[in-house]
């Protein structure tokens, strides 16, 4: 179709569908013969949702991420919640300022008058980056959209599912729950890009894991030996890892394993097929190492690693944490391996 039929269809102009195209947000084909766009209906698809989300104040760059990934778009719709409500927060306190001044304010003011009484009405200073991260720190709904997101069913929750994730929410509400903070501390640091290949990443490979049968499982654990080798081997990965050990692979290996991953195997239970094919698969590799051929690797792994392994705890599923991390071409945690 015309430019013009998606004008009338979308209720966008040209100028901001050309502008779209050239923020890749589509990409329609070319009339070879007269160089004019050639549109889809998915292209109308994707400028309709792209003039929702706008409409809702989302950046262009999320909105990228939201079409290309669409995975992601229950975490970039959190963290979009959560700016809002901070910016709410704020104009709130600056509204009440300001209707003090009103209340005091003569019908007549001179100079003086108006800086006496704006001064003591305490109008705050605009909220800093570090101020703004802090307000609302209590809320890890976001980190549950970052950890579970990709379980979670495409179309819309039942009553039952609706309820078992807003539990799950209340569940791990608590401040000063220590894994959820360091997990927010940690996606604070993360570009948008690392993010998203990193969300990617994950759902890909997850979603392989879980259709192990018997046999990709011994497999999987065949290839896990060969890349704990690699990594050791590489001492920029060992130094990622090591970085990020504390702020986000132990943390998430921890909740994985908790009892948070009953309700969500109530809601998505392919996810309980991934975890028990982990469990299968990292305790027959944590039985090797501990056997006489595996044990100068444990040994080294022990050494290299340097205290940033914990191979006892949560089914051992550091392991896989550790050979999954190696299989991201480009890790999402802002690094490159070294070649």
């Amino acid at each position: 179709m015309k430019i013009q039929e998606v004008c009338n269809r979308t209720g966008l102009s040209k100028r901001n569908i050309h502008f779209y195209i050239k923020e890749r947000l589509l990409a329609p084909g070319v009339n070879e013969e007269n160089g004019y766009y050639n549109f889809g209906e998915e292209d109308c698809l994707r400028l309709s949702l792209v003039r929702e989300l706008r409409n809702a104040g989302l950046s262009i760059s999320t909105i990228r991420s939201i079409i290309n990934t669409p995975a992601v778009a229950g975490y970039y719709l959190r963290l979009h919640l959560d700016q809002l409500k901070k910016e709410i927060w704020q104009k709130e306190r600056v509204a009440r300022s300001v209707e003090q001044i009103l209340e005091r304010l003569p019908l007549n003011p001179g100079l003086e008058n108006v800086y006496a009484i704006s001064k003591g009405a305490d109008i705050p200073e605009p909220l800093s980056t570090e101020k703004m991260a802090e307000y609302g720190e209590g809320d890890n709904n976001l980190v549950n959209q970052f950890l579970w997101t990709r379980f979670l069913p495409e179309e819309n929750f039942t009553e039952y599912q609706q309820y078992l994730w807003s539990k799950i929410n209340r569940i791990t509400g608590d401040p000063e729950n220590a894994n959820y903070r360091k997990l927010k501390m940690f996606l604070s640091g993360l570009s948008q890009e690392r993010v998203d290949e990193l969300l990617t990443f994950k759902r890909r490979h997850e979603n392989e894991v879980a259709a192990f049968d018997e046999a990709g499982c011994m497999d999987y654990v065949e290839s896990m030996k060969q890349s704990l080798g690699e990594i050791l081997a590489c001492d920029e990965l060992v130094e990622v890892w090591k970085k990020d050990y504390e702020l986000y692979f132990y943390p998430v290996t921890e909740i994985y394993d908790s009892d948070i991953q009953e309700l969500v195997a109530e809601i998505s239970p392919w996810f309980m097929s991934y975890i028990g094919n982990i469990h299968r698969i990292c305790a027959r590799l944590y039985d090797w190492l501990h056997m006489e051929e595996g044990r100068p690797l444990l040994a080294r792994m022990y050494g290299e690693l340097d205290g940033c392994l914990d191979l006892e705890h949560c089914h051992h599923c550091e392991l896989e944490a550790l050979v999954s991390f190696h299989e991201i071409v480009r890790t999402p945690l802002g690094h490159r391996p070294a070649k």
